[in-house]
């Protein structure tokens, strides 16, 4: 699940884990709908700027795992 503010927004296509980076280190990918996340953001009244979005959950082996992110919101006009 994704958290945005505290809030729950559910993940949708499949999880890859993989080294995105090349840095040795496991990367986790999930996926989200963009269209649910931006509906999900203007329902609930976020604005221009930088909001905080989480990422945590447990993998088939019960491995926890958690990450964050912030995106910048720009509203056309």
């Amino acid at each position: 699940m994704i958290r945005v503010d505290g809030q729950k927004l559910f993940t949708c296509g499949p999880a890859e884990v993989g080294d995105c980076d090349e840095n040795g280190t496991s990367d986790l990918m999930v996926k989200f709908d963009r269209q649910s996340l931006i509906g999900f953001l203007t329902a609930h009244n976020f604005d221009n700027g930088e909001v905080s979005i989480s990422v945590s959950g447990n993998l088939y082996d019960g491995t926890k795992f958690n990450g964050a992110q912030t995106i910048t919101i720009i509203r056309g006009k």
